[in-house]
């Protein structure tokens, strides 16, 4: 039933068990969830999912996930909350704070999507996205500035950021 979901969430977490180590991971839909112990690798992914998963696969950033090939939501609950933190550590940082500051409000413009024309969803996706990647073009190349790492990371999944956009079944966060 998780594989004819058309939203599916993903997440894994530590769980040690009669001594021995291991993770619990829970693919989870709307109504049903499953939930397997193994290691904290693609392979459980892979075997749950399979390679032919046609719906939305919702999840954080773990590296298990950044190879899956399927339409992919990354969760912005996860990405808000380093942000914040970045802002946290750098308050008076001007660059940093408006650079999150504009960041929220991409998000926000993008949560506030309403349309039920698909060609509407589609360009709002689309400028949501070119927004996203200009405001943070300018620090890619800042060794010294410090979003550059999480700028790195959004470029990097910069399609799979806005994809609830697009489809309104899928929610922007796991």
């Amino acid at each position: 039933s998780i594989r004819a979901s058309p939203v599916l969430h993903v997440d894994e977490t530590g769980w040690r068990e009669d001594g021995h180590n291991g993770y619990l991971w829970t693919f989870s839909t709307a109504t049903a969830r499953v939930f397997v112990r193994g290691r904290r690798e693609r392979a459980v992914l892979e075997q749950m999912v399979g390679d032919d998963y046609p719906g939305v696969l919702v999840s954080d950033f773990y590296a298990a996930y950044t190879s899956y090939e399927g339409r992919h939501q990354y969760c912005w609950a996860h990405l808000l909350r380093d942000v914040d933190d970045l802002v946290a550590q750098h308050r008076q940082d001007a660059a940093v704070v408006g650079w999150a500051d504009g960041l929220h409000a991409v998000y926000q413009r993008a949560c506030a999507v309403a349309s039920p024309d698909p060609a509407t969803r589609r360009q709002a996706r689309a400028a949501c996205e070119a927004t996203l990647g200009a405001l943070c073009a300018p620090y890619l190349g800042l060794a010294a500035a410090p979003q550059r790492i999480l700028c790195a990371r959004i470029t990097t999944h910069l399609s799979a950021l806005f994809v609830f956009v697009e489809n309104p079944a899928g929610p922007p966060t796991n």
